[in-house]
């Protein structure tokens, strides 16, 4: 059985002694509410023995591990192992369908002085009562001095349950983790710009989740509509229209003065792309055969894409999804009840309202052509409106993260 939460903090952190002792501290907190067949309480990397390989410790911890505490401090910011052993862990509670603000903890260690990034901000979910002194002085400093001590005690025990209540509620399963050298970097993308093509306002990305005709469902009788691949090459409207979906999007975004660029919907780092996208004003639009939302793999690849989005306000604002509904196709007609249900359970957003540019039905060519031209353009009006907006003040020392909320916070 693996370990209840992840410590990631920053190895340049002043005074190591006491990272070990929060870390003992809340280690005991945990024990103390668990049940006694409740695995290991937390990892920490102090523990490693010196001949152990150190990277698949610490690659097999992050994908053991059902909740992350992060000790944010200046210093984790400018870390690339601190921000890369987040990404890790974000993406592996994506790739499940999880919702990453009920399994990752931000902690303020010690105050910062900067505005936080939006993946970091979108994890202040919900507030608890705290201290005056932890928004003031972090987690660090209410540790050192003995007047404190009680506030010091008030937070790990909250913590603590935080951390039992969510992962007795969520059961996030282990999986294997890739190495930090080879995660991107989602606070600070560090993958090649040019593994996109060109990106910004001007370069939308299409990402096409069309199966190959082989891989569909005896009920899919007529597979003419994918031609011989599936993905660019799908007539979503066939019949009666022989009109590949990828010819067409192109054509729309030269309407428009744009450049196409095609994300592959199989890529291993397909939501860290989304995301590197999204950080660049770059539009992405998700086109979907309802029939491939039957298959496994897309219908996973379409409910990470909306986890993604559900989570992380700035994806939300750059990513579209259009579900292209062919009337005219006797199979679709047949199966149009399981159809309707496979889609909503893809696109479905459980306690709160419907992502902002989903589309779980696009009835024909002229719609979707429409919905996709007027899409791309209130993206790009809001781009310029947040362009020449000023930033909000931001109080002394920075926004403090707050702890992610017990049973009830949504879905």
């Amino acid at each position: 059985m693996g370990y209840r939460f992840f410590l990631s903090y920053s190895r340049a952190q002043t005074q190591r002694h006491e990272i070990e002792e929060f870390f003992t501290k809340l280690s005991d907190s945990l024990g103390e509410i668990l049940p006694r067949d409740g695995g290991r309480a937390g990892f920490y990397d102090g523990d490693i023995e010196p001949a152990s390989d150190w990277g698949d410790v610490i690659a097999t911890a992050l994908g053991e591990s059902r909740a992350m505490v992060c000790l944010l401090s200046e210093q984790y910011l400018d870390s690339p192992y601190c921000r890369k052993e987040l990404s890790a862990f974000l993406t592996r509670i994506r790739a499940q369908g999880k919702r990453p603000a009920d399994l990752i903890i931000p902690v303020t260690w010690t105050p910062m002085s900067r505005r936080l990034h939006p993946i970091l901000a979108a994890l202040q979910d919900g507030h608890r009562s705290y201290p005056d002194e932890y928004r003031e002085k972090g987690v660090a400093r209410l540790g050192r001095q003995n007047r404190y001590a009680d506030e010091y005690v008030e937070i790990i025990e909250k913590i603590a349950s935080v951390i039992k209540d969510n992962t007795n509620r969520i059961l996030l399963g282990d999986s294997a983790v890739a190495s930090l050298a080879d995660t991107i970097d989602l606070i600070r993308p560090d993958t090649p710009d040019d593994e996109l093509g060109p990106i910004g306002p001007k370069n939308p990305k299409f990402i096409f989740i069309a199966a190959h005709p082989t891989e569909l469902p005896d009920t899919r009788v007529e597979r003419q509509a994918y031609s011989n691949d599936g993905s660019y090459w799908w007539c979503p409207y066939q019949p009666p229209l022989s009109q590949a979906i990828g010819p067409v999007a192109t054509e729309v975004t030269l309407q428009e003065n744009l450049r196409f660029g095609e994300i592959d919907a199989t890529s291993p780092t397909l939501l860290a792309k989304i995301t590197l996208a999204a950080t660049k004003n770059t539009p992405v639009a998700v086109l979907v055969d309802p029939w491939s939302l039957t298959v496994d793999r897309y219908r996973d690849i379409v409910r990470s894409i909306k986890d993604l989005a559900a989570g992380t306000p700035q994806v939300e604002n750059r990513c579209s999804v259009f579900v292209s509904w062919n009337n005219e196709d006797p199979d679709t007609r047949v199966c149009a009840v399981p159809l309707e249900g496979h889609v909503t359970l893809a696109l479905q957003v459980v306690g709160r309202m419907p992502l902002k540019y989903f589309y779980g039905r696009i009835d024909t060519l002229v719609e979707f052509r429409q919905k996709l031209v007027d899409t791309f353009r209130h993206m790009n009006f809001k781009t310029l409106d947040a362009a020449t907006e000023p930033l909000p003040d931001v109080p002394a020392g920075g926004p403090p993260p707050t702890l992610t909320a017990v049973p009830g916070a949504g879905a």
